[in-house]
């Protein structure tokens, strides 16, 4: 997940030819680089029988899931989740919404004077350290104005990914 060099890469490829796993679960980054890396190779993917692509730590666009979809040849799921709260989503295929885990988890989202909300989360498992309207510091994508959804259409991610202006503006 780490070593995203072109060696690495054709080194791993070889290694899921030869183990022909039925699923693949790695860092949204890193599996996007692998079919990057190993996109010429790609008839030999169509041999294997993956049935389902997970990919967790970071949000992934509409294009980069339709592209991993078609290097493996199969549904694309993400995974939301972080360090302090544990998995708290996942979608049901390719392009589907997050379904929140919303008997652990509690979505807040709030409006940020941008096109998308940020995500404050208060989980309510037993846990040794519950966290209540916790700013975990990504935006999301709604699907209505519930207050506290059940589902999200998307995962946009860190506020570092927006440009902020003097006069107010931000841009993603």
């Amino acid at each position: 997940g780490y070593d995203l060099s072109e060696a690495a890469l054709g080194k791993h490829f070889h290694t899921m030819i030869k183990y022909n796993p039925d699923y693949v679960i790695g860092y949204s980054t890193a599996i996007l680089a692998f079919c990057k890396s190993n996109a010429s190779k790609k008839g030999l993917v169509d041999k294997c029988a993956i049935r389902s692509v997970i990919c967790t730590a970071g949000a992934l666009n509409t294009d980069e899931r339709i592209e991993i979809s078609r290097f493996f040849g199969a549904e694309v799921l993400m995974e939301y989740g972080a360090a302090e709260c544990g998995t708290m989503a996942y979608t049901t295929e390719t392009l589907g919404n997050y379904k929140i885990f919303w008997d652990t988890h509690i979505f807040e989202p709030i409006d940020d004077n941008i096109d998308y909300k940020k995500n404050i989360v208060t989980t309510i498992s037993n846990r040794y350290f519950p966290l209540i309207r916790y700013d975990i510091c990504d935006y999301i994508e709604t699907i209505d104005d519930n207050p506290y959804p059940v589902e999200v259409k998307n995962i946009v991610g860190r506020p570092s990914e927006f440009l902020d202006f003097q006069n107010g503006a931000k841009i993603y």
